[in-house]
């Protein structure tokens, strides 16, 4: 068990420090074929690696230079590819504003590589940090 705990938390926080840096390289390398990046307070779902990558890799840069991860707490599920994550980000906007948020973060783990991503988060913060764009 600590074998695939230790897979799932190493996806995890290579995934949030590749997320932070804008690294959408080092993104698809930790993504499988099948994966879904789910946001459901948020309202995206898209599902298949190179859908996923399209969407990341257009919209963080669109609005941020940088986000730093902060992971609080991690829960493995019973299912030896499942974890469930608590952690917050800090980041700077390309306007130079600041965001900030707590998440909530199922991973699901195929094939060592990142099946699903399910962040929840208040997409609140999203809306005040940009204004009225």
């Amino acid at each position: 068990m600590s074998g695939a705990m230790d897979q799932r938390e190493t996806l995890l926080r290579e995934m949030l420090e590749a997320l932070g840096n804008l690294d959408f390289a080092k993104v698809a390398s930790l993504l499988h074929d099948e994966a879904s990046f789910e946001t459901p307070y948020g309202g995206q779902s898209v599902h298949g690696k190179g859908a996923v990558l399209d969407m990341l890799s257009t919209a963080m840069p669109s609005f941020v230079r940088q986000m730093n991860f902060t992971l609080h707490a991690l829960y493995p599920g019973a299912d030896p590819d499942l974890l469930i994550a608590e952690y917050e980000s800090e980041a700077t906007l390309i306007d130079g504003g600041r965001y900030a948020n707590r998440y909530i973060n199922v991973l699901r783990v195929k094939d060592g590589k990142v099946l699903l991503f399910r962040e929840y988060f208040n997409p609140l913060a999203i809306t005040q940090a940009l204004g009225n764009r």
